[in-house]
């Protein structure tokens, strides 16, 4: 209940900055994380903008070993 709760919270935010593609993939990723780093996240808009970031950085490294796998756009100016 509490992650799916998280979940919907974050969802809008995560889509915005990693587009549709990764949207739901970085979500599942950030709600599966333990219940200390859920509150850490959820309590410094900076460590979840890192958070989603770092998910998005692994997906996209995972995609690029991958060959013939399209690549995801990623969004100017994120993280930064």
């Amino acid at each position: 209940m509490l992650h799916q709760s998280v979940g919907n919270a974050i969802f809008d935010f995560v889509q915005q900055n990693t587009g549709r593609e990764l949207a739901p993939k970085i979500t599942g990723m950030l709600i599966d994380l333990s219940l200390e780093e859920i509150q850490a996240y959820l309590s410094s808009y900076s460590e979840f903008k890192k958070k989603v970031y770092e998910a998005q950085r692994m997906l996209e490294g995972m995609k690029a070993a991958q060959p013939g796998m399209p690549q995801p756009m990623g969004q100017p100016g994120f993280g930064q």
